[in-house]
């Protein structure tokens, strides 16, 4: 007569054991990409809603685009510009663009807008600000004094175009930060007056897409360095992450450029979110960084992309051929 057996063995337990950790591993490696997938989805939403906002914004005002920013140390953003395309109509009459960024209201500084994160990287309702004492929230001129001017931050920048007018001391001292930027949307052309913008206008309009708004970048995901998020800033490392709304220090705050012409210093896509700042974009979504088009469509170019065709999207009237493989 046969006993019935109580117990499972030592092995068959191993076994069991090993089964469950395979069927754990391959659940979070699936629960993992469900995750990134909703939050490149969300991030693809925000740049669409964003460049619509540009669009509408253009046909508003003569087909001219927003400024990069609207004075060399200061001035209000894109992001400000587009403050009653958001649904921020309050703030954009609030927002007084003859001042700079550092003396307008606190509240209107501090106002985040949760399209303006990515959800791979960071959330509006961290209410994340601009907290350093050293760079980037003090102005350039040294007027006004005294600091910091935390601001919202944000995570998408707009494109100044491809590294084509590179700095160059004595032939183009503004470069590609200048009025000469071949991108969609670059500096103002602006009058300061006893420390205020007495004029200013878009030198950009939607005309000017001459290798059509389907193959010209207006927005992508900036690069920001892993580990200063979150913490008081301070030092090199800091820039870039300044307030959305605050054209210092040199734009890296809301704008950035992207490849290059062959001939000049190239600026590909961030590799890894380690890696050091040099005015491009990248983001924190594994091997891509998203870009929003002039046709409103957004695509997730892998960070391995050429530098010439980079450039070519980032350049908005060079009339080459992009020969990128999607």
């Amino acid at each position: 007569m046969s006993r019935k057996r109580s117990a499972f063995t030592l092995i068959e337990l191993l076994i069991v054991i090993a089964i469950i950790g395979i069927l754990v591993a391959i659940i979070a490696v699936a629960v993992t990409k469900a995750l990134e997938l909703g939050k490149r989805m969300t991030c693809a939403n925000n740049l669409r809603n964003i460049g619509q906002a540009i669009i509408t914004y253009a046909n508003k005002e003569d087909g001219r685009l927003p400024a990069a920013r609207i004075d060399w140390d200061g001035g209000g953003t894109w992001a400000v510009l587009l403050f009653p395309y958001l649904g921020q109509s309050g703030a954009g009459k609030s927002w007084d663009l003859r001042k700079r960024y550092y003396v307008q209201d606190p509240e209107l500084r501090q106002m985040q807008q949760p399209l303006m994160y990515c959800p791979s990287r960071r959330r509006s309702g961290d209410n994340p600000l601009s907290v350093n004492t050293s760079e980037g929230d003090v102005p350039q001129s040294g007027w006004p004094t005294g600091n910091p001017y935390p601001g919202a931050l944000g995570d998408y920048a707009a494109n100044q175009g491809n590294n084509g007018e590179a700095y160059e001391a004595t032939t183009n001292p503004t470069g590609f930060n200048g009025p000469k930027a071949r991108g969609p949307i670059i500096l103002a052309d602006f009058t300061n007056t006893n420390n205020e913008i007495s004029r200013w206008s878009s030198r950009t309009k939607l005309e000017m897409l001459e290798d059509g708004p389907a193959n010209t970048i207006l927005l992508g995901e900036k690069h920001i360095l892993l580990g200063k998020l979150g913490k008081v800033r301070e030092g090199s490392d800091y820039l870039g992450d300044g307030s959305i709304y605050n054209g210092d220090p040199g734009n890296l705050n809301a704008a950035r450029i992207a490849g290059g012409d062959g001939i000049h210093k190239a600026t590909p896509l961030a590799r890894d979110v380690h890696e050091k700042l040099d005015y491009q974009f990248g983001s924190w979504h594994p091997g891509v960084v998203p870009f929003v088009f002039g046709d409103l469509s957004v695509k997730f170019i892998r960070v391995e992309i050429d530098n010439l065709n980079l450039g070519r999207m980032a350049c908005r009237d060079d009339g080459e051929v992009i020969s990128y493989d999607w």
